[in-house]
């Protein structure tokens, strides 16, 4: 499963052995493939509440409920499909999950949730907005774009 297995570096691997990029770019395409595809089978498929992980008490339940709704075949099985899209200027990564969807601007930005105290969640979306060149919500927030200049 995604959740249980980084599966961007070989996600990116094979992007690699079909166009050249750059050690500096890779590592970005990785760290933000992988914090889309989390994000996608946490909040998109399992539909796990961010909050959770904002204490170690919460923390606790955070990991209890990703188990129980992984135990849950009708649940578990949700897809998520990550493709890859390039030309000699940009590379775009599309992640699309299972999910509901959300709009961005029910997210807390990222100086709303660093006002709110220490945290452990509510970031994802800023992180990707730092890592790539471009992040487009697609499809009722069910798929992201990620963009990166080449």
């Amino acid at each position: 499963s995604a959740y249980r297995y980084s599966i961007s570096r070989a996600f990116v691997e094979a992007i690699e052995s079909r166009t050249a990029i750059s050690a500096g770019l890779r590592e970005r395409i990785c760290t933000a493939t992988q914090e889309a595809v989390m994000n996608a089978v946490l909040h998109g498929n399992l539909k796990i509440e961010a909050g959770l992980r904002d204490n170690l008490e919460r923390f606790v339940e955070f990991h209890e409920s990703i188990e129980r709704r992984l135990a849950l075949p009708e649940i578990a099985g949700g897809l998520i499909r990550i493709d890859a899209l390039w030309n000699s200027k940009m590379l775009c990564i599309v992640i699309r999950d299972s999910g509901d969807g959300y709009e961005k601007a029910e997210i807390p930005t990222l100086s709303d949730t660093i006002a709110d105290g220490p945290v452990g969640s509510g970031r994802g979306l800023s992180i990707l907005e730092a890592i790539c060149d471009s992040v487009v919500l697609l499809d009722g927030g069910r798929a992201i774009k990620l963009g990166f200049h080449t």
